[in-house]
C-alpha cells in the first residue's frame, strides 16, 4: 500500500485591501486580484482600469478593487493527485562499442562478456519498474542495417524512435532490443535529434525527458563521413543535448564501462585521442541532470552495478508536474510537502521550491524526490478562514 504524504494548498482568501501595498516577490503573495509590481502587491481599480499603485511602485494609498463583499468568496477544495506521467525515450548507444567485452560479474575467474549483453540484461530487470510512472520510447544508434565499417550504413538511425512513446511500455520497447550489437558506428547525435523531436512534437501539460546509455564516444559527424573508419568525434552531439535542455527536455547521462583514457590513434571504428569518459561528463552538464558527484553521469564499471545506474538516470529524469484544478487557477496559495512549506520559485534550476504554471504546479528539488521516492500522491486543499 502506498504512503500518502500531504501537499498542502492554503489560499490566501483575506479580501478587502490586507495585502495592497506590501511587499512581495511573486503575485501569489497577494490577494486575488491583485499582483506584485516592482515588489509591493497592487489592485486593480475597475473604474479607471488602472492599478491602485502609482506606476513608480511608490504606495502613497490605495483603494481595494472593490467592497469586499463583492470579492469572489473563498471556496474550500481538497483533492489527491498524483504527479503526471513522465514521458521518457531511451537512447541506447548499439554501436561497435557495446561489443566491448568486460568483467561483468567483477569476477576474475569468470569470461568476459560483451558490455551490450549486460546492458540487455538490466534493462530486462529495471525497464518493467517504470511502467506504473514513465511512459517509455526507445531510439536505437545505429538503427538502421549497420553491416560493417567502413560503410554508409554504419552511421544509419532513423529519423524517428524505434518505439513511440506510450503508457506501460516496457514489454514493447524490451520486445525491440536487437539480440546484439552492432558493427557499425554510434550516430548518437543522430538518434539524439530523433528523440528529442519526438518527445517536443507531443501536447499537453506531461513532462519530458531522455535518458542517454553510452558505451563509447559519437563518431558519426558529418564531417568523418568521407573517414572511412569514423575517426572523428562528433562535437555537434552536446549541441543538441543542451537544445533540447533550454526547451525542457533534459537528458540524464549512463556511462556503462566508459575508459578514462584517450583512444590510441589507429585505424578502429573509434574517435581518435578522444576520452569518452570526459566527453560523458560534458553531455550530463549539458543534459542538465548531472549528479552532483565527481561523476557526473551514472557511471557502471561491471553488470553488477550497471542496473541501478539505469534505475537512477531514470529516478533523475523523472519530474514532479501536478496538475493544476481550474479552480486554484488565480489563487494565490501555499505548498507543503510532507508537512513541510516550500517556497515558490521562478523555475526549478533555482533549487528547492514550487513553480507554478497555466495549469500545472512543479514541485523541485528535494521535495520532488520525496514525493518520487514514495510514488506519494499530493493533496491540494484551500483553507478559507
Amino acid at each position: 500500500m502506498r504512503r500518502v504524504l500531504p501537499l498542502v494548498v492554503v489560499a490566501a482568501c483575506f479580501g478587502g485591501k490586507d495585502t495592497i501595498g506590501l511587499p512581495c516577490d511573486f503575485t501569489s503573495q497577494c490577494n486575488a486580484g491583485q499582483s506584485c509590481v516592482m515588489g509591493k502587491c497592487v489592485g486593480f481599480d475597475e473604474d479607471t482600469g488602472g492599478e491602485t499603485a502609482a506606476s513608480s511602485g511608490s504606495i502613497e494609498s490605495s483603494t481595494t478593487t472593490a467592497p469586499a463583499g463583492d470579492l469572489p468568496p473563498c471556496v474550500p477544495f481538497l483533492e489527491d493527485v498524483a504527479p503526471l506521467r513522465s514521458r521518457i525515450v531511451l537512447v541506447l548507444d548499439v554501436s561497435r562499442a557495446a561489443a566491448v567485452t568486460w568483467n561483468d560479474d567483477n569476477n576474475g575467474g569468470t569470461p568476459e562478456i560483451p558490455r551490450y549483453d549486460s546492458l540487455r540484461a538490466s534493462l530486462n530487470a529495471r525497464l518493467p519498474e517504470l511502467d506504473p510512472t514513465v511512459d517509455l520510447g526507445l531510439a536505437l544508434a545505429p538503427s538502421g542495417d549497420a553491416t560493417a565499417v567502413p560503410d554508409v550504413g554504419a552511421c544509419a538511425v532513423d529519423a524517428a524512435p524505434q518505439v513511440g512513446v506510450a503508457e506501460a511500455n516496457a514489454a514493447v520497447v524490451l520486445g525491440a532490443l536487437p539480440g546484439a550489437a552492432s558493427p557499425g558506428a554510434a550516430p548518437i547525435a543522430g538518434a539524439m535529434q530523433a528523440a528529442i523531436d519526438a518527445l517536443a512534437a507531443s501536447t499537453g501539460p506531461q513532462p519530458h525527458a531522455v535518458v542517454l546509455v553510452l558505451a563509447g564516444a559519437a563518431n558519426c559527424s558529418a564531417g568523418a563521413r568521407g573517414d572511412a573508419m569514423f575517426e572523428s568525434y562528433a562535437d555537434e552531439l552536446h549541441g543538441v543535448v543542451a537544445a533540447g535542455r533550454d526547451d525542457g527536455i533534459p537528458t540524464a547521462v549512463v556511462g556503462v564501462g566508459l575508459p578514462d583514457e584517450p583512444y590510441p590513434e589507429l585505424l578502429d571504428g573509434f574517435p581518435d585521442g578522444v576520452n569518452p569518459h570526459d566527453k560523458a561528463q560534458l553531455l550530463a552538464d549539458d543534459g542538465g541532470l548531472p549528479r552532483p558527484a565527481v561523476d557526473k553521469y551514472y557511471r557502471a564499471m561491471d553488470g553488477i552495478n550497471l542496473g541501478n545506474s539505469i534505475r537512477d538516470a531514470f529516478f533523475a529524469a523523472r519530474r514532479c508536474v501536478l496538475p493544476l484544478p481550474a479552480q486554484l487557477a488565480g489563487v494565490s496559495f501555499e505548498v507543503l510537502v510532507a508537512g513541510a512549506p516550500i517556497d515558490e520559485v521562478a523555475s526549478c534550476a533555482d533549487g528547492d521550491g514550487f513553480v507554478v504554471g497555466t495549469d500545472t504546479v512543479e514541485i523541485c528539488g528535494s521535495a520532488c524526490g520525496t514525493l518520487k521516492a514514495d510514488e506519494a500522491t499530493a493533496t491540494l486543499r484551500v483553507e478559507c478562514g
